[in-house]
């Protein structure tokens, strides 16, 4: 049953459909919340969030691709949020970032990584179903292939192939888009640059 099917029988109501799906990407998406807050407790909340808002909207919701693809970009803000409420009432301080890094973390650094976030999820998102499953249990969660086949119920073999296949594509179209990404990117950066310095010049008279 294919993903769309699935998030149609949700959005009329079908608990059973909601369970299987909260099933199948709960551990997965905990793993993603994870990357961006480092704690497990807060990533689980922050998954049951998601959760329980999709079953309440759902028949306000529309997915545009498919259901991991939405879930995932949803656990992504509500992790953001949760960090800048955190900065903002705690003065929080990632601990995985050093000071220098934070003091590099430019605007034109965090629009390159924001652009490059959103590219990996909409590649990941047009990723065959079992592909995409073997690479988001493998890159996201960290599982051994021997772990995954037997999770998934398919050979070492076939995993192997899965991922050779999806790095594959990851990195051809992830070469293409960065190429033109930071070509626009440093143009914009330099225009301002040169904005500026001109107004430095105004200033200066």
């Amino acid at each position: 049953m294919s993903e769309n099917i699935d998030w149609n029988r949700i959005q009329q109501g079908d608990q059973q459909a909601f369970e299987v799906l909260f099933k199948e990407h709960y551990q997965m998406l905990c793993s993603f919340a994870f990357h961006y807050l480092k704690d497990h407790d807060e990533s689980e909340e922050v998954v049951q969030q998601v959760f329980f808002n999709l079953w309440k909207n759902r028949e306000q919701i529309t997915v545009q691709k498919n259901v991991l693809g939405y879930l995932m970009q949803a656990v992504k803000n509500h992790c953001l949020n949760k960090i800048k409420k955190w900065k903002t009432e705690q003065g929080y301080v990632s601990s995985s970032v050093s000071e220098e890094n934070t003091q590099r973390n430019t605007p034109y650094d965090q629009a390159v990584s924001s652009e490059l976030e959103k590219k990996v999820l909409e590649l990941i998102d047009l990723l065959p179903p079992e592909r995409q499953k073997v690479f988001v249990m493998s890159r996201l969660q960290g599982k051994k292939y021997k772990e995954i086949a037997e999770l998934l119920g398919i050979s070492v073999k076939t995993v192997e192939n899965q991922m050779g296949k999806a790095l594959k594509y990851m990195r051809t179209h992830l070469q293409e888009y960065l190429a033109i990404l930071f070509m626009v990117m440093y143009a914009i950066n330099f225009l301002h640059q040169i904005g500026v310095f001109e107004l430095t010049i105004v200033l200066s008279i």
